[in-house]
């Protein structure tokens, strides 16, 4: 078993454990984003990503956050539903559109990648919203857990767990409660000491 921040490995299967000051609507969204890596899996972990797939990413990433904000300018209510990584984070983003913000950055939100390029991802794709704390904590968990998991002699992650029980902050009393973890594992190996992961893309 090997750690690094608030994910580990446990043979081929990654564990990452919510941050316990995440809102509901993080934690959400921290849901969805490893309930969609692990349809993918398993996922092959790239020893390097080259240049040119940066690059492409880069600019990949600026074509969809032009089409966002054109889409959001256009219909703010259709334009959030259609490109949040959640059904809350669409709330936010409307309700923040609505009161002035007019950037991804007033908006507090980044496009993302849904499979990261160190996870075998394409460079060039279609891109959803997603907080920008979520995002960069997990292309810091591709980057950082893939490293350590290739250093130990795996390249293919079999699955993902979030371990993500409430309380959480909620922006509605109702989801207080709510549990957020996913996937085969219920539990954070307790042998295991999380730091903060390195907030940095994969």
């Amino acid at each position: 078993m090997a750690n690094f921040g608030q994910a580990t490995f446990v043979g081929s299967d990654v564990v990452i454990r919510c941050d316990k000051n995440w809102t509901c609507c993080q934690r959400e969204q921290a849901q969805a984003k490893t309930k969609n890596l692990n349809s993918n899996c398993p996922l092959t972990i790239k020893s390097k990503v080259s240049k040119t797939s940066k690059r492409a990413k880069k600019n990949c990433q600026s074509r969809e956050t032009t089409r966002l904000l054109n889409e959001m300018e256009a219909d703010p209510k259709k334009g959030a539903a259609d490109n949040a990584a959640s059904p809350c984070l669409a709330e936010q983003m409307e309700r923040d559109w609505n009161k002035g913000d007019r950037s991804t950055s007033e908006l507090d939100v980044q496009m993302d990648h849904p499979l990261e390029a160190k996870l075998g991802g394409p460079a060039n794709t279609v891109l959803k919203a997603l907080d920008t704390e979520v995002n960069n904590f997990f292309g810091g968990v591709a980057k950082n857990i893939g490293n350590k998991m290739r250093k130990a002699g795996k390249t293919e992650i079999a699955s993902l767990s979030l371990v993500c029980p409430p309380p959480c902050k909620p922006p509605k009393a109702a989801d207080k409660n709510t549990d957020y973890s996913c996937g085969k594992r219920t539990t954070y190996p307790k042998k295991t000491k999380p730091s903060q992961v390195t907030p940095e893309y994969a």
